[in-house]
């Protein structure tokens, strides 16, 4: 008997084995468990051990087993080889699938005039389709997901039974007579279905309509993407300001009319996964459309269409290009129910193409960004095609991590495994708050899991802190509050499962520290037995408080007040409205809210070099400085790293202030002044990496925080570094801003006494 554990539900596994039993002339059984799968063979000796060598070397691809449990067991005689009905024995440790985009083969049946399934909305197979975001419990059978309320008629029950049929067992298998149906609503009233609902919807985005269309992990609202009164009005519907959309194009030839593809990036949009991919924009883009989408941005957020409801809609439209955003109020989880759309936006847009297939476990686009110096990705949102997947790690407990404020998402660990939560959104009110409680209780169903140990962030004032005081208060368990910056190092240590002693750079816009002040430009030393701050950015004071993270100019007047280079204050800044009573606060020193965060300091350089004074969104400022740069490498301004007895090192700024100063003044290009800033981020890591490794005697160095979502610093840094033979790790698998940091507060409370550390 052959114990399969991993990801091997719902991604065509057992029919695989099914077929490769009758291939190597084996009798016996597989079966869905709750461990996983179960295989029983008898046969010759010689066919078995081929049929476990197939297992491990030629498995399909979307299936991952972490390991192989073999068992002899008494001869029984099996005459066939069948597919056993799932049981469910024991606690379940089985992982689930996550959803998966549309297969060549469906889309050609999908388009396909005399095919039976010729525009049918929902086509799947076993490998693709829905499966998170359908699957209310495992084992992974049609009567545990959405799918059990639709009958298969014959023809689909007859696909379903066939061991030579690509349908074999696909749980959500359907068809226009027996599967769920698409519904158009215009004016809250229901107006057309199936195919002529489809035609109607693609009409109306032809039209210069706005309508929300539900996905296989929610709603999306959708327009033509150059019909600037349609986008310009959803950005009013949305809120979205200055903040950019993401597109939907028809294939891959009109993303490459839009953007530079490399081969990586290609791969990426299309994958199984399908996520928005963040493009570099070509030089002849169409300037409204450029200014309305993704102004003063050098990338723009592209996917391909990944279900059969988008082939529909292209194969139909007019427009290869479509604004394809999540249905919901800015930051806020993605719309996924009936009743949720109709309510928030039914009298703000045109129609709303909606289905009866229930969503029961939300999921967001997942976003990339690829490195394309070091042939790397990072993931800045880990949502659709990545959820559930596992992380495998060393962390024995059962552990709920419950992540940040910013781009939630929390973590439960289960015998050396940790699983990510989708993108939760970022939990600034009720409706958030509540999206992540309703999360968290359906993943610990999931995964069977009560855990011990309950993990928040560092800061009191958080709502997901003062959320899991609340909910687990008179519970008997351990809670355990976790600094920001700690677990953004730990999460790469986790992720990579590294071993020995690790210098940590953790760059980013906030955190709470021991201190009471704003870290986020932290090096740390992680230890056998201990976390120790190594250095820091200099403080400087948020002029104004939380304002001043929206208006950056405060930052910057901040900065020049503290090294005495007010006379150099720029016209652009002088004229704000508050500037002297912002400078009169700061001459009083009535503000004493500090901060040493690389993400605030480069909001400074922002507004001081003339970008913008303000930002509507987090990163906006950065994200502005990086898309003037126009060179591969430049100069960096001088620095100073301060040593202190007993205390963390102090990277003093006033060179670098002096530097762009002197720059401004001799009428300096903008973009070599913002090259030469993120060239010194990468020497300033570079310098204290060298000054460390020699002291603590290690050649790890793991960087992780929003900052690192820069192409030119974190590409830039892992080269400088690597010439120097250091080891250099960064969170690929998992977020590296803030939406992997749940990861990292797991894998301290599993691993250090959290009650012992220090600053």
């Amino acid at each position: 008997m052959l114990k399969i554990y991993g990801t091997v539900q719902g991604v065509g596994f057992r029919p695989y084995i099914f077929i490769l039993a009758k291939q190597y002339q084996l009798n016996g059984f597989v079966s869905n468990t709750s461990y996983g799968v179960e295989i029983l063979v008898e046969g010759i000796l010689e066919n078995i051990n081929k049929f476990v060598f197939d297992i491990k070397q030629n498995t399909i691809q979307k299936a991952t087993i972490s390991h192989i449990k073999k068992i002899k067991k008494t001869l029984l005689n099996y005459t066939d080889f069948t597919i056993k009905q799932s049981s469910k024995k024991s606690q379940i440790i089985s992982d689930f699938p996550s959803d998966i985009a549309i297969c060549d083969n469906c889309k050609k049946e999908l388009l396909s005039c005399g095919d039976r399934r010729y525009h049918y909305p929902f086509i799947n197979c076993t490998q693709c389709g829905p499966r998170y975001s359908i699957v209310k419990k495992l084992p992974y059978d049609r009567e545990n997901t959405t799918m059990k309320t639709f009958k298969m008629c014959s023809d689909c029950e007859k696909e379903y039974s066939q061991v030579e049929n690509r349908r074999f067992h696909a749980q959500p298998n359907a068809c226009h007579r027996c599967g769920p149906q698409v519904e158009l609503y215009i004016n809250n009233k229901l107006l057309f279905s199936s195919k002529l609902a489809m035609s109607k919807a693609a009409q109306m985005l032809d039209e210069g309509k706005i309508i929300a269309i539900k996905s296989i992990g929610g709603y999306h609202l959708a327009c033509d993407a150059y019909n600037e009164k349609a986008v310009l009005k959803l950005k009013k519907i949305k809120s979205r300001g200055e903040k950019p959309f993401a597109i939907m194009v028809k294939d891959i030839n009109v993303a490459k009319s839009l953007t530079h593809i490399s081969a990586y990036e290609k791969k990426e949009l299309l994958s199984s996964v399908s996520p928005i991919v963040l493009l570099d924009k070509k030089n002849n883009i169409n300037k409204n459309f450029n200014d309305i989408i993704a102004k003063n941005n050098r990338y723009i957020g592209v996917m391909l269409p990944y279900t059969p409801i988008h082939y529909i809609l292209f194969d139909l439209l007019k427009t290869n290009t479509l604004i394809m955003t999540s249905a919901n109020k800015n930051d806020e989880p993605i719309i996924y129910t009936e009743k949720d759309i109709f309510k928030e936006f039914s009298s703000k847009i045109d129609g709303i193409l909606t289905n009866n297939r229930e969503i029961y476990n939300p999921v967001d686009d997942s976003i990339v960004l690829y490195i394309n110096k070091i042939n790397k990705k990072i993931i800045l949102r880990r949502s659709r095609g990545y959820v559930p997947n596992v992380v495998n790690t060393n962390v024995k407990e059962n552990i709920l991590a419950i992540g940040a404020d910013i781009k939630n998402s929390f973590c439960i660990t289960r015998k050396n495994a940790a699983y990510l939560s989708a993108y939760c959104g970022d939990m600034f009110n009720y409706n958030n708050l509540s999206f992540l409680d309703k999360s968290i209780r359906k993943y610990m169903k999931f995964l069977d899991v009560i855990p011990k140990n309950i993990v928040c962030d560092l800061h009191p004032q958080y709502n997901t802190s003062i959320y899991v005081k609340e909910k687990f208060r008179n519970k008997s368990l351990i809670l355990n509050p976790i600094q920001h910056h700690y677990a953004h190092i730990a999460s790469v240590i986790a992720e990579h499962n590294v071993k020995g002693d690790v210098i940590g750079f953790a760059y980013d816009g906030t955190g709470f520290g021991y201190d009471g002040k704003i870290w986020g430009s932290e090096c740390l030393l992680f230890a056998a037995k201990s976390i120790s701050r190594l250095a820091h950015f200099e403080y400087f004071n948020l002029a104004g408080g939380d304002i001043a993270i929206k208006e950056i100019w405060r930052i910057s007047l901040s900065l020049l007040h503290k090294y005495n280079r007010i006379n150099n204050m720029p016209k652009h800044i002088i004229q704000e409205k508050f500037y002297k009573n912002v400078l009169s606060l700061l001459q009083n020193q009535n503000d004493d809210i500090q901060t040493c965060s690389v993400g605030r300091f480069l909001d400074a350089i922002t507004a001081l070099i003339g970008l913008t004074n303000y930002v509507e969104y987090e990163g906006q400022g950065a994200i502005h400085l990086e898309s003037i740069l126009n060179k591969k490498i430049y100069k960096s301004y001088k620095f100073d790293l301060e040593f202190n007895e007993d205390k963390p090192a102090i990277v003093k700024l006033n060179k670098i202030i002096e530097g762009v100063i002197k720059d401004l003044k001799n009428k300096i290009d903008i973009s070599v002044i913002s090259g030469k800033i993120h060239e010194t981020i990468c020497q300033l890591i570079y310098y204290q990496a060298k000054t460390y490794s020699k002291i603590y005697k290690t050649d790890k160095i793991a960087l992780s925080g929003g900052v690192f979502q820069n192409k030119y610093i974190l590409s830039r840094s892992i080269n400088i570094l690597a010439k120097s033979k250091f080891k250099v790790y960064f969170n690929s698998s998992i977020p590296i801003n803030d939406g992997g940091i749940s990861l990292g507060q797991a894998y301290i409370t599993s691993h250090y006494n959290t009650a012992g550390l220090f600053i």
